[in-house]
């Protein structure tokens, strides 16, 4: 009776320490997607109103995706426009392409800066060990 005691206490512990590291790295997953998210999460001020942009990177290019209705309806796919992000806690100044949907129903525009941008974010304190 002991031995089997000791036999399913061991199993089970065992389990808990295979598991253990699974979890662990199942969480720093997560916290690693956060943070990569949070990096790449912009305040945007257009020429019109403000929002958020989001990067994005292609081929080793970087574009902003945002929404259309920040910029004015004058302009065009391709036209240059002075916008303002918040990067590092510090609103800098930039000029962009812009480029809207065919549709200009579709309220989505991209942004493509002459020089990358890049941040590092702070994670929420429910995240950090």
């Amino acid at each position: 009776m002991i031995i089997e005691i000791l036999f399913m206490r061991t199993r089970t512990l065992s389990l808990i320490l295979f598991l253990c590291p699974i979890v662990a790295l199942a969480q720093y997953d997560k916290t690693i997607a956060i943070a990569q998210a949070m990096s790449n999460t912009f305040n945007l001020y257009g020429d019109k109103l403000t929002g958020t942009c989001f990067l994005v990177k292609n081929n080793g290019e970087q574009y902003f995706v945002t929404a259309a209705h920040l910029f004015q309806a004058s302009h065009r796919t391709g036209d240059k426009v002075a916008i303002q992000l918040v990067v590092q806690n510090q609103l800098q100044s930039y000029d962009a392409k812009v480029y809207f949907h065919s549709d200009r129903k579709v309220d989505v525009a991209v942004l493509k800066l002459s020089e990358d941008i890049q941040q590092n974010a702070a994670l929420p304190d429910e995240l950090m060990p």
